[in-house]
């Protein structure tokens, strides 16, 4: 059976309690019952979310499991503010009318002092509600473009804490970048998300992506120094051929000092290796 897709407003956090603000797993009280899931963010009371799950029953009573979050920002701007000011605490719909009287669509540029009560806490208060709802939605909007493009959810939480706004930017750009991240690597991205942007079996950035992949792999069982020929094997073996282009891009990766060679030994050694062990050799040295 398809997900449903229901809309709620936060009543309250049941759990986790306010002192746990790295949490995943969320039970929330709301206007539609019980819901629980994993959201990547602490959602406030008056939030309003879209969640994606099914309905089950737990100790005699229905609750909805949610498998996906997302907020439910209203884009009409009138609406905004209201929904700004619900969340404000001090803040409220009354506010929300005399600012919407001064400024209209200018709405944002409001100031403290520009009405007889909008100073203070309740100035604070209205501005960390704006910022926070359109931090929601832009994390919303960079973690759902990844998991469209065949992310996991863990995955694209990870590459927004590396690269925050410039998230889409980053990947579009080269999506092997996401290799780089902690507990990922080559074939994470290679299998399925490289399609998404359009990364052919030949395409140089697969290719470079490989090489450094496989280099990783060979160094961390103990010399930092490879064999070409076991570089390149090793490389023709998950990119199923392209012995060619390995050798191109190899010999650009030594121009650009990415790479390390020694011709006379016939190894290569990557670029940081290289630098870090004569820093090191260097120290003791002295």
């Amino acid at each position: 059976m398809p997900k449903q897709e229901i809309k709620v407003t936060v009543e309250w956090v049941t759990y986790p309690s306010k002192t746990v603000e790295d949490a995943a797993w969320f039970i929330l009280k709301t206007n539609a019952g019980t819901c629980k899931g994993s959201l990547s963010w602490r959602p406030r009371v008056g939030e309003r979310l879209i969640l994606t799950g099914d309905y089950d029953v737990y100790q005699g009573r229905q609750q909805f499991g949610f498998s996906s979050a997302k907020p439910n920002i209203p884009t009409d701007s009138r609406a905004l503010l209201n929904y700004v000011c619900e969340l404000a605490t001090g803040v409220g719909e009354a506010m929300a009318n005399q600012i919407w009287a001064l400024l209209e669509e200018d709405w944002r540029e409001i100031k403290s002092g520009d009405l007889p009560r909008f100073k203070g806490n309740v100035c604070y208060a209205f501005d960390d509600a704006l910022e926070s709802i359109e931090l929601d939605l832009e994390k919303a909007h960079i973690l759902s473009h990844l998991i469209n493009a065949g992310c996991s959810r863990n995955m694209a939480e990870a590459a927004y804490e590396e690269w925050h706004k410039n998230t889409i930017g980053v990947v579009t750009n080269n999506p092997y970048r996401l290799a780089e991240l902690k507990n990922y690597g080559f074939k994470d991205v290679d299998n399925v998300i490289r399609f998404s942007y359009g990364i052919t079996d030949r395409d140089p950035k697969r290719i470079k992506s490989a090489i450094i992949y496989v280099m990783r792999n060979l160094t961390s069982e103990g010399s930092t120094l490879i064999e070409w020929s076991t570089l390149r094997d090793n490389c023709v073996n998950i990119l199923s051929g392209n012995q060619d282009l390995i050798s191109n891009i190899v010999f650009k990766m030594l121009k650009e000092k990415t790479l390390k060679g020694f011709k006379s030994a016939g190894t290569i050694a990557l670029a940081i290796d290289y630098h870090n062990e004569t820093k090191i050799w260097n120290y003791i040295s002295k």
